[in-house]
């Protein structure tokens, strides 16, 4: 172990903790055969700016700009004994905020930096068993880490989670998994999220093809607003299914199709019509790309109807509109398609196209745009308007540890939609991820932000 490690004799711990698992790591690694180690790290920084010229700011020490600097750092243990194949998998996150100086507690006079952070400092990120079962299966137990759908339906999610993996053809994985979304109050089943759900993933004839059924448990029906003071799950009784399928139709260009639909939810909200997924909703993507050696191109048409459901994390070509995936929130992310939860009448529906310049093998230039129509129930009837988007991004990325990029990024006005903040964007007293900035029917939006990401 290199003497630097032990040049203080003061460790915070946190230090000591890291410490300890690099002492651990080595010793397995030198001491227990029978064990695979793997010691991982992940680390994110990204400075940013936003400007919304629609927010007042003749009002107090409000103001239309924003500027920041965020980071997340994770580091991971994976052990597996190489007798029975037994592995545990995990990740703690030991940082994940938006940096704000020297925070200190004059009153006291206790550095106390932590003092109000977005988030928890020290949290588990995600840990696991994968118990092998038969000779293929597999029974992973505990919060795992998930993305399906290309990051339509959920990406880089965590949850709690029972799965057991079987094959079923030789590059078909059949899946049946119980998640649990939410349990905060013993002895109250009406804060359960749990669910159930099953299907394949993988290929079949050289095809990318998922599809999965999903049925959250009936643990509550009624108006949202009956049960004031009980933190229920929303979700109660929905049905959902998610599916894919994609593949070459030359040489160099992919087509995929995908798409979810939700209906059956017990839990309604009065005065909004088809609110929670308690009727009828559906979202869709149609993408093509084609690699043509130094340029690649994308195509892509993405909708949601009446409140259908679109991951946050899915990659619409725009900076601004979702692209945030769910672990690392991205911090430019302005605007979220398909975040209605089954209101009838809330369509989102987007038309993108991507030009891609390998300029070297290291650096990769892209330019997008695209239009972004949104369209929202009135008292009277609906009201709908367009937007553009223009987008662009360098990206940089010598190795398979570094990776650094930056993006700026325009939205244009829009009467109907509403601006949804992300976890960076976050004012006292107000919830992460709520509406902070209302509408943007008068001005432009726009982002930029430069970003750097290293994997050990």
């Amino acid at each position: 172990m290199p003497q630097t490690f032990l040049a203080h004799k003061k460790k915070t711990g946190l230090a000591l903790a890291i410490g300890a698992l690099s002492m651990m790591g080595t010793s397995m690694a030198h001491s227990a055969t029978d064990f695979d180690v793997d010691v991982n790290a992940f680390y994110r920084v990204s400075a940013y700016g936003v400007q919304n010229k629609n927010i007042d700011d003749t009002q107090g020490n409000v103001s239309n700009t924003d500027t920041g600097i965020s980071h997340v750092l994770r580091v991971g243990l994976n052990l597996k004994d190489k007798e029975t194949g037994i592995a545990l998998y995990s990740s703690a996150e030991l940082a994940g905020d938006r940096w704000q100086g020297n925070r200190r507690d004059y009153g006291t006079q206790v550095a106390q930096f932590n003092d109000t952070v977005r988030s928890e400092n020290v949290r588990l990120d995600y840990a696991y068993l994968s118990l092998p079962i038969a000779e293929h299966g597999k029974l992973n137990i505990g919060r795992q880490t998930t993305s399906y759908n290309n990051c339509f339906l959920v990406c880089e999610g965590r949850r709690d989670r029972v799965s057991f993996l079987y094959p079923v053809m030789p590059t078909l994985m059949g899946v049946v998994n119980y998640d649990r979304n939410s349990d905060t109050e013993s002895f109250n089943r009406l804060d359960n999220g749990d669910l159930i759900f099953f299907g394949v993933i993988g290929k079949v004839n050289q095809l990318d093809v998922g599809f999965l059924n999903f049925h959250w448990m009936h643990n509550y029906k009624g108006d949202m607003g009956s049960q004031d003071g009980t933190e229920l799950h929303s979700l109660s009784g929905v049905h959902m299914i998610s599916t894919y399928v994609g593949g070459n139709v030359t040489e160099d260009v992919k087509v995929t199709l995908g798409g979810n639909y939700l209906n059956n939810g017990r839990v309604k909200v009065a005065g909004a019509d088809g609110m929670i997924f308690n009727k009828r909703s559906i979202s869709g993507y149609l993408r093509a790309e084609a690699d043509l050696g130094q340029f690649g191109v994308g195509l892509q048409y993405v909708a949601a109807i009446d409140g259908g459901l679109i991951s946050p994390g899915f990659n619409t070509y725009s900076s601004l509109i979702n692209s945030s995936p769910d672990a690392t929130a991205t911090p430019t992310s302005m605007y979220h398609m398909g975040g209605s939860n089954g209101l009838r009448k809330a369509d989102d529906q987007l038309i993108a196209a991507k030009l891609d310049y390998k300029a070297t093998d290291k650096v990769t230039l892209t330019a997008a745009l695209g239009n972004l129509n949104v369209k929202r129930p009135t008292g009277t009837g609906t009201k709908s308007d367009n937007s553009m988007f223009y987008d662009l991004q360098a990206s940089y990325k010598p190795n398979k540890t570094l990776h650094v990029w930056a993006t700026v990024g325009l939205l244009e006005k829009n009467d109907t939609g509403t601006l949804k903040g992300n976890p960076h964007l976050y004012r006292d007293g107000a919830p992460a991820g709520a509406n902070l900035f209302g509408s943007f029917e008068d001005k432009d939006v726009i982002a930029t932000s430069l970003n750097a990401v290293v994997k050990f």
